[in-house]
């Protein structure tokens, strides 16, 4: 998904970047984040190969998966992490690098009017 614009599912590592994503995802709907989990009962990771070092889980709701893994989700309504089966259809929210380019517009100023 995210990487057909060059990005990554999001990852969190701060509460900040928790609460912007509950404010900016403006839905009652879980939404996927980029973390990963191989297999059940094992290590989570994010998909974008950041440290996993944000640990918010206190309200964390674990599925059974047939698969075994698991991928994570946020409910913005309450910032509840949780994880789902990866094959569920869910909102998403990708994180791209920022980019310096500066692109000049080929329009012509207004002038001011008299």
């Amino acid at each position: 998904m995210c990487a057909q614009t060059g990005g990554n599912l999001l990852s969190l590592h701060t509460p900040e970047e928790r609460q912007f994503v509950r404010l900016l995802a403006n839905t009652h709907t879980p939404v996927w984040l980029g973390g990963l989990q191989a297999q059940q009962n094992g290590s989570w990771f994010w998909s974008d190969d950041t440290f996993f070092t944000f640990s918010c889980w206190t309200n964390q709701r674990h599925r059974q998966t047939r698969e075994g893994g698991a991928c994570m989700a946020i409910t913005p309504t309450s910032g509840e992490l949780h994880s789902a089966p990866c094959g569920e259809l869910k909102f998403y929210i990708c994180s791209t690098a920022a980019s310096s380019t500066v692109s000049s517009s080929s329009r012509k100023p207004v002038e001011p009017a008299l």
